[in-house]
């Protein structure tokens, strides 16, 4: 199956499909697929389920049950363009239940869903779980037991209703926590791995077999900050900046001086963000853009106060900023 190209058998040219949603059917005695994605271009990155795939290389995808779904995420070179496919196989003639599937984007999803499949991560993530077999029960642990006997085990409403909004789509009653015992810590660097289980089951048909989604929650210090270089190109450089709640910030530099966009969480004590920024970009001649007056776009603006730097800020969000930023001159 090509999912970017389809070859006509009577001598036209091959057309660019535009969907990224496929089906295929395979024989009901069939246990695993392989998926060969090949990239277009070199240092792209490429994942199935969240597993690193070489780019030409055979990911063997075994299949779970009745229906099993797999997700291939492609991730340019620069970090941060990427396109999603979704492949469901289906048995012929299978009486077994999908197995289940998780996506963590709940709140402005459509149809086809795109799972974010497990990973590391630097904050607690909230996640939903589906089965494509309609009227399905699904049974889940988060502590690694097995969810078809243990006295963990949960039931996840998968229940789905519209947004008051009527934007999105559609919405989940509830959501898994995966990570919550990393929130008070004591502002140290933290990893906690969590494997959840699930299975899907339906009178009259056979449970689906027992996933495992693995994830690891890796806690920066409260301190500290992490950055990833997005764009490099005609003398412009952009960063994205981070703190140890996730909270993004962005680093534009350009031929003459750079700036910040917003001004992260970090608590007293933390690293200074203008010396952060400074050594990342080269320069001394920083300014920070305001989005919002929320503690966690502000609450280090005196770093930059203190450097002599210039703020830019919507008046009607001094009040808030000035209850949490890190000096108030």
């Amino acid at each position: 199956m090509n999912v970017n190209w389809q070859y006509p058998t009577n001598d036209t040219k091959p057309t660019r499909k535009t969907t990224t949603s496929f089906v295929a059917e395979v024989d009901e005695n069939t246990t695993s697929i392989e998926i060969v994605p090949t990239a277009a271009s070199s240092g792209a990155k490429i994942t199935v389920n969240g597993n690193a795939v070489e780019s030409g290389k055979a990911y063997q995808g075994t299949l779970t049950g009745g229906t099993t779904r797999f997700v291939i995420k492609v991730t340019a070179k620069n970090g941060s363009d990427s396109k999603t496919y979704t492949l469901n196989v289906s048995k012929k003639n299978s009486n077994q239940v999908a197995a289940p599937y998780t996506y963590t984007d709940y709140d402005s999803y459509t149809d086809p869903y795109y799972p974010d499949t497990p990973g590391t991560f630097t904050v607690t993530q909230y996640m939903a779980l589906f089965s494509d077999t309609d009227g399905a029960e699904i049974k889940y642990t988060v502590d690694g037991s097995d969810p078809k006997t243990s006295d963990t085990a949960k039931v996840f409403d998968q229940t789905k209703f519209k947004a008051d909004s009527g934007f999105g789509g559609a919405e989940v009653k509830e959501l898994i926590t995966i990570g919550a015992d990393t929130d008070n810590w004591d502002g140290t660097a933290k990893q906690t791995k969590v494997e959840l289980k699930a299975y899907a089951s339906k009178e009259g048909m056979e449970d689906s077999d027992v996933v495992t989604f693995t994830y690891t929650i890796d806690r920066m210090s409260k301190l500290e900050h992490k950055s990833r270089l997005m764009y490099d190109m005609d003398g412009m450089k952009v960063w994205s900046v981070i703190d140890y709640d996730s909270d993004k910030m962005y680093l534009i530099k350009g031929s003459e001086g750079a700036l910040l966009i917003d001004a992260g969480m970090a608590p007293a004590g933390a690293n200074n963000l203008y010396e952060y920024c400074k050594q990342l970009a080269g320069t001394d001649n920083i300014d920070v853009y305001i989005s919002h007056g929320h503690p966690d776009h502000t609450t280090q603006l005196g770093d930059f106060v203190q450097a002599s730097r210039k703020v830019y800020i919507n008046e009607k969000d001094i009040p808030m900023a000035l209850k949490y930023v890190n000096d108030k001159t």
